[in-house]
């Protein structure tokens, strides 16, 4: 009877012991140790996360990574926001071996212009932006300065600027090209130009807007207010910032709630640009036809247009289209032509990130060959340019240079490359 008894309480203890019910006190404590070591792990890498980016980032937002507009060669302008420093020059301006030189008129130039034509020239004035001012490029490489060497009857004046809205090359022109006298105006462009229209500033810089007043164009936000180092400062750093995912999540917040219409490219011209950019245009024939010289509107393809044109791109192309057409205007749509050519040889129009330059913009701009196809192109149509061959025409005789074109391209009546 005795054994009896232990064996039932030994059957009795295994099963309470295969039960658990005496291990659950145990196993509730374990499981709270491995939740805290395993919070205090996942704590840990967030801190350590968070410490690593954030080094990184005030090593990216101190690190002295200067915009093109922040750098020596740029200065303030009360009445366009910012302009080239004049008789500047720096052999390594953009990398090694790459230079950058004004003139007395802060013109991108390796020369002085007077005001009068010099004898046996065509004087081209060449408005635009960084493409055509050349951002990454030579002096000498830049699709304005190449025109000169394709036909050293041409005289040309680079008088674009980084950064500058459609607006501002226009000001610019009123200002300062129409001071000098010249045969030809190619007021060169692409499709951001008409985003910044809209702009008040542009990377720390204030900048003036062109409106609409009485019918009349007028311009507004002038004298441009002058930022202060601090705005400047902080206006050049936005990438840096991005990295941390917390002003990321906060600024798409902020952007559901109150979106960005400032920097939103609409998908076509609105109303009151098409009026403004009328006036505009209208404005610039007559500045022409008293100076007899000849205006060329010039749509440039940049890198977001190689693969596939966008609807603003589009939209803004058949606007520009119908209005030199209504008005009798040149327009030379070299994008058109770009977008055909094989993605390899676009690609390679381009200064490719991995190149070693001391801006961050220089990348995505042209390269020399982009600049070479741009200047091609456009000599081309210039010299089909009735206008402009009765020019030529009356200069001494000179060798132009040959060149590779589009086939589609039009040519004056006679007209043929030389050999």
């Amino acid at each position: 009877m005795h054994w009896l008894n232990l064996w039932q309480v030994a059957r009795g203890a295994a099963k309470t012991f295969r039960s658990g019910t005496q291990l659950e006190p145990l196993k509730d404590e374990m499981i709270k140790k491995l939740c805290l070591a395993a919070g205090a792990c996942v704590l840990f890498f967030l801190l350590l996360e968070g410490l690593c980016s954030t080094l990184f980032v005030a090593y990216q937002f101190w690190a002295p990574q200067e915009r093109t507009l922040s750098a020596p060669s740029v200065r303030y302008d009360r009445e366009l926001g910012w302009v080239s420093v004049p008789n500047f020059y720096d052999k390594n301006y953009y990398a090694p071996g790459i230079y950058l030189r004004t003139n007395s008129r802060g013109f991108r130039a390796n020369e002085e212009f007077t005001e009068r034509v010099p004898p046996g020239k065509l004087r081209i004035i060449c408005s635009g932006d960084s493409f055509t001012f050349g951002e990454g490029v030579n002096n000498d490489a830049t699709w304005c300065q190449l025109l000169e060497s394709l036909d050293p009857r041409f005289q040309t004046v680079n008088m674009a600027e980084a950064g500058y809205g459609i607006d501002q090359m226009y000001l610019r022109y009123r200002r300062e090209g129409s001071e000098l006298d010249h045969d030809i105006h190619v007021f060169a462009f692409i499709t951001d130009d008409f985003r910044r229209l809209q702009l008040t500033t542009l990377t720390g810089y204030g900048k003036p807007v062109l409106t609409l007043r009485d019918g009349k164009l007028a311009t507004d936000n002038v004298p441009v207010p002058r930022s202060s180092r601090l705005q400047h400062w902080l206006a050049l750093k936005p990438q840096p910032l991005r990295q941390f995912k917390s002003l990321a999540a906060m600024a798409w917040l902020a952007g559901r709630v109150l979106p960005d219409r400032e920097y939103q490219i609409p998908n076509g011209p609105t109303d009151e640009q098409r009026q403004i950019l009328g006036k505009m245009i209208e404005a610039l024939q007559a500045i022409e036809k008293q100076k007899n010289s000849v205006l060329v509107l010039v749509y440039l393809p940049n890198r977001g247009y190689g693969s596939a044109p966008t609807a603003p791109s589009l939209a803004w192309q058949a606007f520009i289209r119908a209005e030199s057409e209504k008005r009798g205007i040149v327009f030379v749509d070299i994008a058109e032509g770009f977008q055909k050519l094989p993605l390899t040889r676009r690609d390679g129009m381009f200064i490719c990130p991995e190149s070693v330059h001391y801006f961050p913009e220089v990348p995505g701009h042209y390269d020399d060959e982009g600049h070479e196809y741009v200047a091609k192109q456009l000599y081309a149509r210039l010299v089909s340019i009735p206008e402009v061959a009765e020019k030529l025409g009356r200069l001494s005789e000179g060798q132009v240079a040959k060149v590779g074109v589009d086939s589609s391209v039009r040519r004056p009546e006679g007209y043929r490359l030389s050999k």
